[in-house]
């Protein structure tokens, strides 16, 4: 019998590790079957089969709804990149907009 390790998800490593496990497959698997378009495509009247199966509520702000089936939403790559790139300006980098033709905080 194997035995397995113990993955941290709350780190960078251990979410990258649970990724490449049978559990997270299959339930990506059962995701992509069960909701095949982009989430965020939809919204716009448009539909683009998804590849992506994403956190709603990311994984470091609420690591106990990892693998809850209500927490994902399948994306396209493009809706999936913009999301993250949104979701890391927003907890690490101050917002700024144009004022007068020059950046503002």
């Amino acid at each position: 019998m194997r035995k397995s390790k113990y993955i941290d998800i709350r780190t960078r490593e251990g979410r990258q590790q649970f990724y490449q496990t049978k559990e997270w497959r299959a339930l990506r698997y059962l995701v992509l079957t069960f909701q095949p378009y982009c989430q965020e495509c939809l919204l716009k009247g448009i539909t683009t089969l998804g590849n992506e199966v994403d956190h709603i509520i990311d994984v470091k702000e609420a690591p106990e709804r990892f693998m809850d089936i209500t927490n994902l939403q399948v994306l396209c790559k493009p809706c999936h990149s913009l999301k993250t790139i949104q979701h890391n300006m927003s907890t690490v980098h101050p917002v700024y907009t144009v004022k007068n033709k020059k950046w503002d905080f």
